[in-house]
């Protein structure tokens, strides 16, 4: 199981066995938040505390003690997400083979976003 906490005074992203069993282990280095695994469980994302988007290779094992291995946080892009507060961890989701973002983000260039035109009754419009 794979969660944010900020016992450590920042928020750092941290994998447990679940059910609760020993070990935990601390994944991100430098802050992170909103972890999500691939889905073969190979590799875990997160947001680190600058923007970026950050990868982890893992190998885990089940048996009598559980034993994880987290590799070295790698980033991957800056990621310009949308924070909304307490929802801020849900703004992205991560494709089953870990090679494609979906993500709510802030844009990246300096352009102001397009206005959005909601158009009602548009099936009226259709009959003339």
């Amino acid at each position: 199981m794979a969660f944010t906490s900020d016992r450590s005074g920042q928020r750092e992203v941290y994998v447990r066995p679940f059910p609760p069993d020993e070990g935990e282990w601390a994944i991100s280095i430098a802050g992170g938040q909103g972890p999500r695994w691939r889905s073969d469980g190979k590799e875990l994302f997160f947001v680190a505390a600058d923007g970026k988007m950050m990868a982890v290779p893992v190998k885990a094992a089940a048996g009598a003690k559980a034993s994880f291995e987290a590799g070295t946080p790698v980033d991957l892009f800056d990621a310009h997400m949308a924070h909304s507060g307490a929802n801020s961890q849900l703004q992205y989701d991560v494709t089953a083979d870990g090679k494609r973002f979906l993500i709510n983000t802030t844009g990246s260039s300096g352009a102001a976003t397009p206005p959005l035109t909601v158009v009602t009754n548009w099936t009226v419009g259709l009959k003339k």
